[in-house]
């Protein structure tokens, strides 16, 4: 497998098969070694630049692709770069069809394979321990159905699992089909042929319905520890959540471990990311063996939805590219029934005027400029966490009733402070139940506020969060404050009218709180909930003399009746 051959192919396929041969199907995994990444890209530059108007710079950019290609030879697929009639083949369409006669029907053959969007993806417990095959065969050119090795067993089961795209025309997906089914899994391959047949798929599909996905592979974690915090070896990111992975062992013994780093690793999920969803799909693989599994938030508890699959045989191959389009299908009801519709960005960040806000995994970290705020008002804010920290937690929570509970006091950088909060769901109520709850458990946050004479100041939709629980929570401390205290900024344009006096600064009074709290209902259509709109306007009456305290409101006729 010398280099006269690679080249002698490049010169013959112009780069475009050695591109989609050699550099598709592994390139994906996330190289970590800059200078591989780096031939990559320039190779590709070439490719592109070839295709488009057969740029003369071409050759030395291909040299580099083949220097790509040699240097990793051992985790190409020996296969196809043996196989110079295959290489040739992949270029041409199937026998009996003509691109300029027969368009791809991927997005016809998806479409029946897909689930119904309205039906809820099964629960846990209902999760088979075997996964079926699709209602479909699946496409595959017939250069590769030739290649498949001729048994009785074969003659039996193929026509379950494998069309040739002369009778089905999903030429692009029988192209991913067939690079799945030419992998080889031996030691060195194991992570290039597991993500051929699993998460490189079910990418590949999701591409092609222009859904976006992230496919990412460990770079992070390059040693064989299996500490919870660290990554799986092959990740699926979607709209920044994770939706499904991959551990992988070079030999078959180590089934077992990679089993037990997919229930340890990334396996505690927050329901900013993941809202309602009850578990995770994944698989292992080791040398040969692959199996899928389902993992509930946290690893409490795991189960196989297949068989071990032995991915030297070609039926079986073929059998986990049927399984990784069912693992698809849940994923993406998943998606539909379960994620949040505007899910937070895990690992990124979130400027503000006077902030930043950095999404992690468990908690959310805040970097406030202290420069904004009036001098000596560190002390008051200071104040304020101390008074969250040491509020009880709620009935059944790791929180108070209606406030968020820092995770520990402020630390000062320089002009700034950071503070560490637990992650919420940024998710307004969807209709009166949901606000009358909202209502209610903002109120409690306020009780406790109150009663010990701090007040918020900034009660808004985009500063309360829900919890798990569907319980809500007050954050966002930063204007907060001594009750009855002047403010020593601005006033805010929602405040209680008593307190929109520029020229005449009023002292801010927990009646001002309470103000807020009924311009949160005035937002919602409550005029044919009689109660509910009598809570609006006692809470809303312009005297603030006339208005209840927290405690007060929270025995209204409307918290007491269902909705």
């Amino acid at each position: 497998m010398g280099l006269p051959k690679h080249r002698l192919q490049a010169q013959q396929l112009g780069g475009r098969t050695l591109f989609e041969v050699f550099v598709c199907p592994f390139s994906q995994l996330e190289i970590v070694n800059k200078e591989i990444h780096d031939l990559y890209t320039e190779a590709d530059n070439a490719r592109q630049a070839y295709d488009a108007n057969e740029d003369p710079t071409r050759e030395s950019k291909l040299e580099k692709l083949l220097q790509l290609c040699e240097k990793d030879k051992e985790l190409l697929l020996p296969k196809l770069i043996d196989d110079r009639g295959l290489l040739q083949a992949q270029l041409k369409p199937s026998a009996g069809s003509s691109k300029a006669q027969q368009p791809d029907q991927t997005i016809q053959y998806l479409s029946e394979l897909m689930p119904n969007m309205h039906k809820p993806p099964p629960t846990f417990a209902d999760l088979p321990d075997a996964l079926e095959l699709l209602p479909k065969p699946l496409p595959l050119m017939p250069i590769d159905l030739t290649t498949i090795r001729n048994s009785p067993q074969a003659q039996m089961e193929l026509p379950q699992l494998v069309v040739s795209t002369e009778d089905c025309g999903a030429e692009f997906l029988a192209r991913n089909i067939g690079w799945g089914l030419a992998s080889t899994p031996d030691e060195h391959t194991v992570l290039i042929a597991t993500y051929q047949l699993g998460i490189g798929l079910m990418a590949a599909v999701l591409q092609y319905l222009s859904i976006n996905p992230k496919p990412t592979g460990n770079t992070v974690d390059s040693s064989s520890a299996t500490e919870p915090t660290l990554r799986p070896d092959l990740l699926l990111f979607i709209r920044s959540v994770l939706m499904c992975k991959c551990e992988a062992k070079n030999h078959k013994d180590d089934l077992l471990e990679a089993q037990e780093e997919l229930r340890k690793k990334m396996a505690i999920w927050s329901p900013v990311h993941h809202a309602n969803r009850e578990y995770m799909l994944c698989y292992a693989a080791a040398g040969y063996l692959l199996r899928f599994y389902a993992v509930t938030n946290g690893g409490a508890n795991m189960k196989a939805i297949s068989p071990e699959f032995d991915l030297r045989d070609d039926l079986s191959r073929l059998k986990v590219m049927h399984a990784s389009l069912q693992v698809l299908s849940i994923i993406l009801q998943q998606m539909y029934h379960q994620l949040p519709k505007f899910p937070v960005p895990l690992g990124a960040s979130q400027s503000y005027p006077n902030s930043v806000i950095f999404y992690r995994a468990d908690q959310i970290e805040k970097l406030v400029d202290l420069r904004e705020f009036a001098a000596g008002d560190k002390d008051t804010l200071l104040l304020v966490y101390e008074v969250l920290l040491e509020l009880p937690n709620g009935p059944g929570m790791s929180h108070p009733i209606g406030l968020i509970w820092p995770k520990g006091m402020p630390k000062f950088v320089r002009d700034k402070w950071r503070v560490k909060m637990p992650l919420g769901l940024p998710n307004k109520p969807l209709d009166l139940p949901s606000l009358r709850c909202c209502v209610k458990d903002i109120l409690g946050g306020l009780c406790a506020l109150h009663h010990r004479k701090i007040v918020h100041r900034d009660i808004r939709f985009p500063n309360i969060l829900v919890m798990p629980g569907n319980n809500y929570v007050l954050i966002d401390f930063e204007h907060s404050g001594r009750a009855d205290d002047v403010p020593p900024f601005e006033p805010l344009r929602h405040w209680a009218p008593e307190c929109q006096q520029p020229d005449a600064p009023a002292p801010y009074t927990t009646a001002a709180d309470i103000f807020s709290v009924g311009a949160l209902m005035k937002k919602y259509p409550i005029e044919s909930d009689e109660l509910a709109l009598s809570l609006c306007k006692w809470l809303s009456a312009d005297d603030p003399a006339q208005r209840p305290s927290a405690s007060e409101a929270l025995k209204h006729a409307w918290f007491m009746t269902d909705v």
